[in-house]
């Protein structure tokens, strides 16, 4: 394992060297991984697998859609920067070691030193130093590709200061629920990841984000029907468009935003709740 921690207050100094270190050990050249850096044409790919999959904020070659084994994604990673604040930390998605584990994201190509070197040097602010990863290099899969390819990914370890670890889904869900930091609402990352996955890798909402998905529009049904109570909307719950269409003065707009865009899920949480 190749790692290169965030505690490290010289990390920009070493970024040269890292960066070499990589182009060593992972790289694709035309449909084939080579083990020798093309120094004319070096090339690198980088996986991710939380908010990389719709934005990485870097120019690239390609893009493919895979997964890489012996992971699975769990939101253990504490974020006060993008998803969160100081004192009240966002939760985002890391790779945890299973020996059974599937990790589905995207691989992200990269050409040529400049284009390598600013991919890097971005992810380097956003992954490591903002965000508390390690790098690692692990193997790739694509669906139609017999051959694996090794790429670089960025992985939370319990020794960063940003870590969370372990907690149940419905914890993770009220954490979500009330969290938000520069880059929008923790609601929207988890969101956008499944929506992104259930669009390009529907195989890739395992039962673990599914489930994360559920618990969070159970809470947001919890809102509405509050909602409709307070407001004293005369018409059904299911029929009624006043909930939303209202404002108070404490509401949090990008909630409001969440229930309206996923109504049809809301709306199934509660039927479901009120049938049993």
């Amino acid at each position: 394992m190749n790692t290169f921690n965030s505690n490290n207050n010289e990390y920009k100094e070493t970024l040269e060297s890292t960066l070499h270190q990589f182009l060593q050990c992972a790289r694709l050249q035309g449909n084939h991984i080579s083990a020798v850096e093309n120094e004319d044409n070096p090339q690198l790919l980088v996986f991710g697998y939380g908010s990389l999959i719709w934005k990485p904020n870097f120019e690239y070659e390609t893009r493919l859609v895979g997964h890489v084994r012996g992971f699975v994604r769990r939101f253990w990673q504490g974020n006060v920067t993008h998803r969160g604040v100081p004192g009240s930390p966002g939760r985002v998605a890391t790779l945890v070691e299973d020996a059974e584990g599937e990790t589905w994201g995207v691989a992200y190509q990269l050409k040529g030193k400049s284009q390598i070197q600013f991919a890097l040097e971005h992810l380097f602010t956003r992954e490591i130093s903002k965000g508390g990863y390690a790098i690692k290099s692990v193997q790739f899969y694509t669906e139609h590709s017999p051959c694996d390819m090794n790429v670089v990914t960025f992985v939370a370890t319990p020794s960063n200061q940003h870590y969370l670890g372990p907690a149940t889904i419905d914890s993770v869900a009220r954490t979500m629920m009330s969290s938000r930091g520069k880059s929008g609402h923790n609601l929207e990352y988890l969101f956008n990841l499944v929506d992104a996955l259930r669009n390009e890798a529907p195989h890739g909402v395992d039962s673990h984000l599914s489930s994360l998905e559920d618990a969070c529009h159970q809470h947001l049904s919890g809102i509405l029907l509050r909602r409709h109570v307070a407001l004293g909307c005369g018409q059904r719950w299911d029929d009624c468009c006043k909930c939303l269409g209202q404002k108070a003065r404490d509401d949090d707009q990008y909630v409001l935003k969440c229930i309206s865009s996923r109504l049809c899920f809301i709306k199934k949480c509660i039927k479901d709740n009120l049938s049993r």
